[in-house]
Parts: C-alpha cells; sequence; structure tokens
C-alpha cells in the first residue's frame, strides 16, 4: 500500500504507533503535535520569521508551517489558489 501511495505522488499515513510530542511554534504562540523525532530546522540552518520547519533525516520528511497575510482583495472561497499561485510564482 505505501509503494502504491509513493507512486501515486501522495506520502502513506504515519505509522499508528508512531509517537508524537508537542512543540511550540512561533516562540509558543502556537503548539502543534509533530512526529518525536523531528527536529527543529532553525537549530542547524536559518529559517524566516514568518515559517517553522521541522525535519526527519532519518526518514527524509519535513513539515513546514508558514504564516500568511491576509488579503483583503481574494475571496474566501479562492485564497488557497490564489496563495499557492504566489508561492509557485515566487519559486520560479
Amino acid at each position: 500500500a505505501a509503494a502504491r501511495a509513493r507512486a501515486r505522488g501522495r506520502c502513506p499515513p504515519p505509522p499508528r504507533d508512531m509517537a508524537y510530542a508537542e512543540r511550540p511554534l512561533f516562540g509558543g504562540a502556537i503548539v502543534a503535535k509533530l512526529p518525536a523525532g523531528f527536529k527543529d530546522v532553525s537549530d542547524f540552518r536559518h529559517v524566516p520569521d514568518h515559517q517553522e520547519v521541522w525535519a526527519d533525516a532519518d526518514s527524509d520528511q519535513s513539515v513546514v508551517i508558514e504564516v500568511l497575510e491576509r488579503q483583503d482583495a481574494v475571496a474566501d472561497a479562492d485564497i488557497a489558489r490564489y496563495l499557492f499561485d504566489d508561492l509557485a510564482a515566487a519559486n520560479e
């Protein structure tokens, strides 16, 4: 099942017995449960202030949490596409 999920470009779900730990994000303003083995990437490389990046070197997986600015000119129904397109354009 995991191989089929990867072949379709999707990651398999985490193992049911995976340990999680609460991690403070953005100076403790938010708390999230992340896999216990994930490390704070800002401990060893620069991460912009509007991002939190956690990674596991053994599995080559990462979680990126980004604070975005509200776009009053964009309808709520269209905001996901707007932000995705904006990110894609910034990475060209």
